[in-house]
């Protein structure tokens, strides 16, 4: 019987909620002092629009007012070089995305994506008999990186951010990296 209630309770948890599995570094004041002296940008905005490569998804997120790939409105600068009133926000899929809520505010510390990649994943070669295993691709850049490689993407999904690179500051951030301003981690970043 208690494993039946495990059982229905794991159910019920999975269903119920959303389950994230992200691990972020711990963040104190002192490490968010080092984060701000190590990237691009410290900037407080909210979400406007969806800008991700597909529409379709676009148009799904917009209606639920949020998204992950993004348009932020700059409310403040805390760090960082802008001549614009906003940013674009490119996250990689996966458990560390942050899902930005319209309207809502947010801190971000991220870099500048220049640069965009498209690049085939490496295969391990396979011995005689052996079960055929593919190496996984390196995980997404960093919030310190300036390049994002995609490796199971297209070209036409690579030139789209790369034109949008070209004329506008896209930034690269997370879960991790990226906060309700409200926040206690928030305010570590606010207070440096």
């Amino acid at each position: 019987m208690r494993l039946k209630n495990i059982f229905f309770f794991i159910i019920f948890i999975g269903v119920s909620e959303r389950v994230i599995a992200c691990t972020c570094f711990p963040l104190d004041s002192l490490s968010a002092k080092q984060m701000i002296n190590e990237v691009d940008f410290v900037v407080i905005g909210h979400a406007i629009k969806n800008i991700g490569f597909n529409s379709e998804v676009n148009e799904m997120w917009d209606q639920r007012n949020q998204g992950y790939d993004v348009l932020i409105e700059i409310d403040s600068i805390i760090k960082g070089n802008l001549n614009s009133k906003t940013i674009f926000v490119r996250q990689f899929g996966g458990n560390c995305d942050q899902i930005f809520k319209f309207g809502e505010q947010y801190l971000i510390v991220g870099n500048q994506l220049d640069k965009f990649e498209l690049r085939t994943p490496k295969r391990r070669k396979n011995k005689k008999g052996e079960i055929p295993l593919n190496d996984m691709p390196p995980p997404p850049p960093s919030v310190y990186s300036n390049t994002a490689i995609f490796y199971d993407s297209s070209q036409e999904e690579v030139s789209y951010w790369n034109e949008i690179a070209n004329e506008q500051i896209i930034v690269n951030t997370s879960i991790c990296s990226s906060f309700y301003v409200t926040s206690k981690i928030a305010s570590y970043f606010l207070n440096n």
